[in-house]
């Protein structure tokens, strides 16, 4: 009698706890299902933004580092050649120190990209459940990222008109970089196309667009 009322126990303690189980297992695929289909898309939304920063940010430097450190100007990059008349009759471009100056600033951005291949991400837990009113607010869950990146670079020129006979000619930079993102759970790649100016003149007379083509 003991022995049964004792075994018809022990089975309501079996069933509790498989119930439990289950229970926790809801709760588990509840908390799995709001993750993936709202939390998840906010995190990712952040790190691709707090990535587009970064590397957007490791782009400027490095030009803006190389056209201090280099003194880069106008006429070590393209000459206006005039007859006697004053009219113009050429713009070269002097397509060794661009092709050189495009080398120098790839290698440049792609050593800012091996600076920041590893950051650290700290996202409030109120801004993960989308709502504007806790944004900002709760404990931090932290993040690691890391980033690699290749880069295009490309130079070239614009004309535009400032005013009467007056030409602005621009040379720029135009920078093409695909970025990988990887986190423990999200792996993405972010394109970024972003155009600097190196040097720029005003050219006073008519330029034709003969010449103005000829230019890098």
């Amino acid at each position: 009698m003991y022995r049964r009322f004792r075994r018809n126990i022990d089975i309501k303690r079996v069933k509790r706890f498989r119930r439990m189980i289950l229970f926790l297992l809801l709760i588990a695929v509840i908390i799995f299902i709001i993750i993936e289909y709202r939390i998840r898309p906010i995190m990712e939304n952040i790190i691709e933004n707090k990535s587009n920063r970064l590397a957007t940010l490791s782009i400027n430097n490095a030009i803006t580092e190389i056209i201090e450190n280099n003194n880069i100007t106008y006429n070590e990059l393209s000459t206006i050649q005039r007859n006697d008349e004053g009219e113009i009759i050429a713009i070269e471009s002097n397509i060794a120190q661009i092709n050189k100056l495009k080398s120098i600033i790839t290698l440049a951005i792609q050593d800012n990209f091996d600076g920041v291949n590893e950051y650290e991400i700290e996202i409030p837990i109120g801004t993960l459940l989308g709502s504007e009113i806790f944004v900002g607010r709760g404990g931090n869950i932290k993040v690691y990222v890391s980033m690699s990146g290749t880069t295009l670079t490309d130079i070239v020129s614009t004309f535009e008109s400032v005013g009467i006979n007056q030409t602005k000619h621009s040379i720029i930079v135009n920078i093409t970089a695909s970025i990988d993102v990887t986190t423990p759970s999200y792996q993405d790649t972010i394109n970024i196309t972003t155009s600097i100016p190196l040097a720029e003149t005003v050219i006073v007379g008519d330029v034709p667009n003969l010449y103005a083509q000829n230019a890098v």
